[in-house]
């Protein structure tokens, strides 16, 4: 009768003192918490095409109980042995159970998962020592390996390892857009570009669930405990059209292996960025930079250093002749001169504060119109002067340069616009042929889009909007006047002359597409080097910028070439950078089916 006592009042004592202590334990073996992992949203071009998904993978993980419970072991070790689980439980002990339980099971596995065995024994003798009780064995493991893994793992009795469904982020086009779109590294952090800078939006919430296994480590459907579901990320949509995108990135790729000669001059250069926008609404349709990346690997490519930065947002350089249209729209606008007014260009020499500025060619006088055609350095300078000094800088400010655009994908920088507190008696003349001045090339196309569209700066943007999975827009980013520069006629009359630098007699008759109405501006400029403060000998910064048409345009676009390996005839924007304006704007206008501008010329072309 007292062993009966003590017996009952041992069990009170289990279940109700000690009750919750051996519940807990309970739990800890059994009961398991699963994250539910949220799906990252999509990144979409404007026609709604995936540039960056995600893509079914599978983690597999080891419960260290599971592979200590003597009936799993026992189970394991039968199937490998070809013996009943009574006679290994009368053979072994239970200690020798678990080992050659253990052995068998990464006897079996190691080689499928890639694996030496002693690489895996070592990893689930180092989580017993440290008493961890679930470990990684293996990631990023595609559907139909996963369906091979188990069926193997079911044909052998192997208990234990379990799969985690999770996702990995996916480029159908991972050497098209690496800047733009970023890239989440190792720990899914996302770096760079649309991935980082939109994080918020793509990231989603994580969920979780808790579920029952028995001792077979089957889970027990019945027991299923706490489910708290997922928030998958929003998609963001661009406004990059990717039928510009492939025709931007396609002539970059051919720049200095063209097979028709056309940019055999252009030979290695150390940086080559493009810029296109609809010049109306801000969306910029295509932008790509050479040297970038491969998004998968996140490696360099042809052998050079990986460039994660967009250059046409982050590099700054001196604009050359490009920045002469801020002269010439800002007198224009203040009616100081017409296209016809006459300025002497003093034969291409002209001495001033000590300094001689000249020209490439000499010049008597010339129109207004003109002297922007031949890009003549005097000819703008005069017509700075006329403007003076603060109205210069006002009008330099107003087309938004030494400021941010805004364009928010990337980091982004100011660029160089110094007060005129801090010129020299040089720096007007300086400046009004783009030196002593810094801009991205994402500023000078929202520049180029201002004049192009009527005299309005339009912010610069690449989101079009966020988007829920089935197609809701959850925030639009739509056009955004930041100002009026400059009146529509004044616009009209800069067109005009941008017009004629790409007529015969203009600095760039490179840029002429059969059948299209061309504006443009040619920019050649020394390189400057910040760290040493002073400008590299035999070194230049070329670029082109214009519109097509010219009078109606559907298109804006900024080529800046760093640095080309060229001979010191070809070093000039007209021979090197528009070009490669006129091979992207010919191909964009029939892939976006312009109508041309005079179709009897391009017959004729044809």
């Amino acid at each position: 009768m007292t062993a009966l006592t003590g017996l009952s009042w041992r069990l009170v004592h289990i279940q109700i003192a000690e009750g919750d202590r051996y519940t807990r334990i309970v739990q800890k073996l059994h009961i398991h918490r699963v994250p539910l992992r949220a799906e990252r949203g999509r990144i979409l071009d404007s026609s709604g095409n995936v540039l960056a998904g995600n893509t079914e993978r599978f983690t597999l993980v080891a419960d260290m109980n599971h592979l200590s419970d003597p009936q799993i072991c026992k189970i394991g070790v039968a199937a490998a042995e070809g013996l009943s689980s009574s006679d290994v439980r009368r053979l072994y002990s239970r200690d020798e159970i678990q080992d050659r339980y253990r052995s068998y099971l990464v006897k079996t596995l190691s080689s499928p998962l890639g694996m030496l065995e002693w690489e895996f024994a070592r990893m689930l003798g180092k989580a017993d020592s440290k008493n961890i009780k679930e470990i990684t064995v293996a990631k990023d493991i595609e559907p139909h390996r996963l369906a091979r893994l188990k069926e193997l793992m079911s044909g052998t009795k192997i208990r234990g390892i379990y799969e985690r469904a999770d996702t990995r982020r996916f480029y159908p086009n991972p050497l098209r857009l690496t800047q733009v779109l970023g890239f989440l590294n190792r720990e899914g952090v996302p770096k760079y570009g649309v991935e980082r800078m939109m994080e918020p939006a793509l990231r989603g919430t994580d969920g979780y669930r808790f579920f029952e296994r028995d001792r077979r480590g089957r889970e027990i459907a019945a027991f299923e405990g706490e489910v708290v579901g997922a928030v998958h990320g929003h998609d963001v949509c661009l406004t990059i059209d990717q039928r510009i995108q492939e025709i931007v990135e396609g002539v970059l790729d051919e720049v200095g292996e063209d097979p028709e000669g056309v940019y055999l001059p252009l030979m290695a250069p150390e940086q080559v960025s493009v810029v296109v926008m609809d010049p109306h609404t801000g969306a910029v349709l295509a932008l790509a930079n050479r040297p970038h990346f491969e998004l998968e690997t996140r490696r360099g490519l042809g052998g050079k250093k990986p460039n994660y930065e967009n250059a046409s947002l982050s590099a700054m350089y001196e604009p050359g002749s490009t920045f002469k249209l801020v002269t010439l729209a800002g007198v224009y606008n203040e009616g100081l001169v017409s296209p016809q007014t006459l300025i002497h260009c003093n034969y291409g020499r002209m001495v001033e504060h000590g300094v001689t500025l000249r020209d490439s060619h000499p010049n008597g006088e010339l129109t207004v119109q003109g002297l922007f055609a031949k890009s003549s350095n005097i000819g703008i300078y005069k017509l700075a002067k006329q403007l003076g000094r603060n109205d210069f800088h006002e009008y330099t400010q107003a087309f938004g340069f030494g400021a941010i655009t805004g364009v928010g994908t990337a980091r982004e920088i100011r660029g160089l616009v110094n007060p005129p507190s801090r010129w020299s008696g040089i720096s007007l003349s300086r400046m009004a042929m783009g030196h002593e001045v810094a801009v991205t090339p994402i500023q000078m196309c929202a520049a180029l889009s201002a004049i192009a569209n009527g005299g309005e700066l339009v912010r610069p943007r690449i989101v079009e909007s966020i988007r829920e999975r089935n197609g809701r827009i959850v925030q639009p980013f739509g056009k955004e006047i930041v100002r009026r520069i400059v009146s529509e006629e004044a616009a009209r009359k800069v067109r005009r002359a941008m017009a004629a630098v790409v007529e015969k007699g203009g600095t760039a008759p490179k840029a002429a597409i059969p059948g299209y109405s061309v504006a443009g501006k040619t920019g050649t400029a020394d390189k400057y080097d910040p760290v040493n403060k002073g400008y590299m000998d035999g070194r230049y910064v070329l670029s082109f910028g214009g519109f097509i048409p010219a009078e109606n345009p559907e298109i804006a676009m900024i080529v800046v070439v760093d640095d080309p390996k060229v001979v010191p005839e070809k070093r000039y924007g007209g021979s090197i950078a528009a070009p490669i304006f006129q091979r992207i704007g010919e191909r964009a206008m029939k892939s976006l089916n312009v109508a041309p501008t005079f179709p009897d010329q391009l017959a004729l072309a044809q």
